[in-house]
């Protein structure tokens, strides 16, 4: 578990093999979630990601676009179920 988006990044570097999936914040300070999915798909565009925010309405994230793998998004609060059902999407989708 990172702290920042950066310190996120760097453990993904540091351990990629050994990571399946990342969930992330989308407002972080320093590297913001947009900025480190985008480094993440540079690494790995396979990477199953979950976006949150408890700013931002699903439709805001700008995640549209982006190349790789599916990207869930989804705002807090969030659910336990609602979270592992979407783990559980993306790990059917990874097969």
């Amino acid at each position: 578990m990172a702290g920042n988006g950066a310190q996120g990044l760097a453990e993904y570097r540091e351990r990629a093999e050994k990571i399946d999936l990342v969930i992330t914040d989308m407002m972080m300070p320093g590297l913001g979630g947009p900025e480190l999915i985008a480094a993440l798909r540079a690494i790995d565009p396979r990477l199953p990601i979950i976006a949150i925010s408890a700013l931002m309405d699903r439709n805001e994230f700008g995640l549209k676009d982006v190349p790789g793998a599916p990207i869930v998004c989804m705002t807090k609060p969030i659910a336990r179920a609602a979270l592992f059902s979407a783990i559980a999407r993306l790990a059917a989708k990874a097969g």
